[in-house]
């Protein structure tokens, strides 16, 4: 028997798109070390996230909307001392919309 869990219960899902010209595990190493900086061995376990590949040096970063704020500061300590080229392009709540944001250009303004 599958049991289900309700909507109010699930966490919500949130996608972060960067562009960064490192490889996936580099910036993997990168993202947890400075989570385990920022919250110790705990937060390590609080604060999940997955790392999607997009190829290009284009990465979806999937978390949730608890999460969120602690990984964008680790994507902000990241960009400011080992990788000054990591770009945020965008947060989104579906992956077909986060898609979209890493399919824009970087020099190119989005419609709103």
């Amino acid at each position: 028997m599958k049991f289900r869990v309700p909507i109010e219960l699930k966490e919500r899902r949130r996608y972060i798109c960067v562009y960064a010209p490192v490889s996936k595990s580099d910036l993997n190493k990168a993202l947890k070390r400075r989570l385990r900086e920022l919250s110790g061995i705990k937060g390590c376990g609080i604060y999940r996230f997955t790392l999607l590949s997009l190829g290009n040096g284009l990465f979806l970063v999937r978390t949730t909307e608890a999460s969120l704020s602690a990984l964008l500061t680790a994507l902000l300590i990241n960009r400011y001392e080992d990788f000054p080229s990591l770009e945020v392009r965008g947060i989104s709540g579906t992956l077909r919309k986060a898609e979209e944001l890493c399919a824009v250009p970087p020099n190119v303004k989005r419609r709103s």
